[in-house]
């Protein structure tokens, strides 16, 4: 029988990290503990229950009928206890020292980051921002646990989160002026179907992205992989490779601006349909009402793109 007063809850923390992260290390990560202290915790709470909770296997860690039991029994109080966490503290962001720590690409970085960064200058110079990529796979654990605070980028999450609408935009190819892909014509320059097949192509599939919808475009009109010639999760180095190459990349419009800044670059709408980029802020609904979070999301829905009526026709 566990005497719960001398219990050590901490244990569950740990707990919870490890079953949604599969693996000591990444719970490890999350938690900003050493491996060896994760798995020393783990043990700790096996010999408290008296219970094996995990089982290795070729894919992680995976949690046995004990371990699926505590971590249903557990979970909601884990929620209400951070829930009652956060929106009990005051915040003031001109003096607030708080990180907040964002899932994003560098994609949604070069977006969003620059006049969100301009305002912190002028309202909360103290406060930080971590920014990493995650994979698909964790990016919702990451929001369940409170290692993360937001993500956003083209991404489909359980319905469980809460999230808004940031950015619709339409893919565009790019690639360097004077390309040979570019055909002159008494209306203006395009880039023609055949030409757009018939290059060599970057093909950018950001780290945590769903399912990039060029793949299954590309497969229907016979673009060879050999076509594919490289395989990116940034956009960074992309501009640096088109000025210098006749590769061709397909990117969302919306961040046109900041990969063609460097001049010798041109784009053109794409000969063909494709289904557009939407953008998504995601949360955990325990943030609803914590004023730093509510903040948080101001500064983003200010950098949010003015939507058109059609755009709200999610079908991307």
């Amino acid at each position: 029988m566990v005497n719960i007063n001398t219990f050590d809850l901490n244990l569950l923390r740990v707990f919870e990290a490890v079953y949604r992260e599969r693996s000591v290390t990444e719970a490890a990560h999350v938690l900003g503990l050493s491996q060896p202290a994760v798995s020393n915790a783990l043990k700790r709470l096996r010999d408290q229950l008296s219970e094996k909770l995990f089982i290795r296997t070729r894919l992680g860690l995976e949690p046995t009928p004990a371990g699926e039991r505590l971590f249903h029994a557990i979970s909601s109080g884990m929620d209400a206890i951070r829930s009652g966490i956060v929106q009990s503290a005051s915040f003031d962001p001109a003096s607030s020292e708080r990180m907040f720590r964002i899932v994003m690409t560098d994609v949604g970085a070069a977006k969003f980051l620059p006049g969100i960064l301009r305002t912190m200058e002028e309202r909360a110079p103290r406060i930080r921002l971590d920014i990493a990529e995650a994979d698909a796979d964790r990016i919702e654990g990451l929001l369940d646990t409170g290692a993360a605070d937001l993500a956003i980028g083209r991404l489909r999450l359980k319905e469980e989160l809460r999230s808004q609408l940031m950015d619709v935009s339409s893919p565009v190819v790019l690639l360097r002026e004077g390309h040979p892909a570019i055909t002159q014509r008494p209306e203006g320059a395009v880039v023609r179907l055949e030409d757009y097949f018939r290059a060599r192509h970057i093909l950018v599939n950001p780290r945590g992205a769903s399912a990039n919808p060029l793949l299954r475009v590309f497969e229907k009109n016979g673009v060879s992989a050999r076509q594919q010639v490289v395989t990116m999760k940034t956009l960074a180095a992309v501009p640096y490779i088109l000025r210098q190459t006749d590769l061709v990349a397909t990117v969302p419009e919306g961040v046109i601006e900041q990969m063609t800044a460097g001049g010798g670059l041109a784009y053109f709408p794409l000969p063909f349909d494709m289904e557009r980029n939407y953008v998504y802020l995601w949360w955990h609904e325990r943030n609803m009402a914590d004023p730093a979070h509510v903040w948080l999301r101001n500064l983003f829905d200010a950098q949010r793109v003015k939507l058109r009526p059609g755009d709200l026709d999610l079908k991307g």
